[in-house]
């Protein structure tokens, strides 16, 4: 294995740490979803920047209905990874429970990125219909944000 000063960050992984770095600046919360985190335990021992983003990141863990809403996405043609993350975007929040749902969810996946553009008048369709049916606070869900992280990084250059 390569020791962690032999590894150079590819360019959009540099992106992700330029855009988490400027966000904690900023004073806003960085959330990842638990698959990802698990992806990074491989490295978290011999990576130095793993480590470092790890430790300035919170698991999105999902709320009642998140289950309900992926399902609902997949119908879309989203996969269920993407639908996933798109659905604890909305019905995600952190281990206090303090807020549902996040502002923006940013991802390396053009293709989600375009799926949602494309179909995002119709998904919002569905989570109103779908919030009719639901108590409070679930009924004030909103979608978030779907941007890639090149895009996010050269916008705060």
């Amino acid at each position: 294995m390569k020791s962690a000063q032999t590894i150079a960050l590819k360019p959009d992984e540099q992106s992700a740490l330029d855009v988490l770095f400027a966000y904690e600046l900023s004073g806003k919360r960085v959330f990842i979803v638990e698959a990802t985190s698990n992806i990074f335990k491989e490295w978290y021992e011999d990576v130095r920047e793993v480590r470092d983003f790890q430790n300035r990141v919170e698991i999105l863990v999902s709320a009642r209905y998140w289950r309900r809403w992926a399902r609902r996405l997949q119908e879309f043609g989203f996969t269920r990874e993407d639908a996933r993350v798109l659905s604890l975007g909305t019905f995600g929040t952190d281990n206090a429970k303090t807020f549902l749902g996040v502002a923006e969810i940013l991802t390396f996946d053009q293709p989600m990125v375009n799926l949602f553009a494309e179909r995002r008048k119709q998904i919002q369709q569905k989570l109103d219909a779908m919030k009719l049916n639901i108590e409070s606070p679930y009924n004030q869900a909103q979608l978030p944000d779907v941007r890639l992280v090149a895009a996010e990084a050269n916008k705060r250059k």
